[in-house]
């Protein structure tokens, strides 16, 4: 008879757990105080994180668009042919302000989280000027449900952050 009343909360309980904003901490170079509207996003992850890192690469060039931000990206994998000279001249090519790093750090199969470090790199000097980390559902389920959420988010920390 308990389990009947827990059923009609259900929507309400998933609907409360999904909508929480997922708390994003980053660290800023103090003396960087540009607000790139060229970026490259380049991702690295692993094979099997290869579809969230890509979702997650693709939902954040698609929110930089809509703050006027141009960008393009490229997702590289350990299985990829590309060497480190073939994506560094991808990058020229697009001449960003800015290198926005997606790397994959750590995937646990069990729980279908992928840890991904982002660091924002000034294009012309190379130096990382913004740091932070987030943990992406990589399982179907998970990731299309937490995505926006995650998103939304790192564009809402870089804003804080006086990123863009």
């Amino acid at each position: 008879m308990k389990k009947k009343i827990l059923y009609p909360f259900l929507p309400l309980l998933l609907l409360l757990f999904f909508s929480c904003a997922q708390k994003i901490v980053s660290n800023k170079a103090t003396d960087y105080n540009k607000k790139p509207k060229k970026i490259f996003v380049l991702t690295t992850c692993t094979k099997d994180g290869k579809k969230a890192g890509k979702e997650l690469s693709l939902a954040l060039q698609q929110q930089f668009k809509l703050k006027n931000i141009a960008c393009t990206g490229y997702e590289h994998d350990d299985q990829s042919f590309d060497t480190g000279e073939d994506i560094n001249k991808k990058v020229s090519a697009y001449a960003p302000e800015a290198i926005l790093l997606i790397t994959q750090t750590d995937t646990d199969l069990k729980s279908g989280e992928g840890i991904f470090f982002l660091t924002l790199q000034d294009a012309q000097t190379k130096r990382s000027v913004w740091k932070s980390s987030v943990n992406v559902g990589m399982s179907a389920i998970y990731h299309d449900e937490t995505l926006p959420i995650t998103v939304d988010s790192i564009i809402k920390k870089l804003i804080a952050d006086g990123l863009i």
